[in-house]
């Protein structure tokens, strides 16, 4: 949002004298990590979004290079404002803990919300340990002042704070 504002001061004994300055307002709200299963056994969703003006850059990150089928969508809002939301599927199966972190920027300024999606023990038919990526949960990270807030997103689960 761009505003001119003209000021005039009548002085005496110059008179009235003018002055302008400009205004350019820059908005950027936190961001919104989320990891959610996918419909393929083997791949988890991550999205994250955020609203500023103009239009914030979003960017996910993982700590595994298991990233994929990147998407971005645009919503312009009835208040000038935008939401940006990158999606990306995230393989399931990796070694260890995997970090998945949301940078958004709004010219200099960036905000940024990590999430640790835990390794997971699943038992085959065979009675071997197989591992797995996801927890097969839906984690929601959303930042909140200073302290990041982890929730659970199944239906009645409470905040988790860290």
């Amino acid at each position: 949002m761009k505003a001119a504002i003209a000021c005039l001061f009548n002085t005496y004994p110059d008179g009235a004298l003018t002055g302008r300055t400009c205004l350019q307002l820059y908005e950027l709200h936190e961001p919104i990590l989320h990891v959610r299963e996918s419909d393929s056994a083997e791949e988890s969703v991550v999205s994250c979004s955020a609203t500023g003006r103009p239009a914030p850059t979003v960017t996910l990150t993982v700590t595994q290079p298991h990233l994929s089928h990147h998407n971005t969508v645009r919503v312009n809002n009835t208040n000038g404002t935008v939401t940006v939301t990158t999606t990306a599927e995230l393989a399931r199966f990796h070694d260890n803990s995997t970090e998945v972190g949301c940078a958004v920027r709004v010219l200099s300024v960036q905000k940024e919300v990590f999430l640790m999606i835990p390794e997971l023990k699943q038992t085959s038919a065979d009675g071997s340990d197989q591992k797995s990526g996801s927890d097969h949960r839906n984690y929601k990270v959303q930042a909140s002042g200073t302290r990041p807030v982890f929730r659970d997103a199944s239906p009645g689960t409470p905040p988790i704070y860290s």
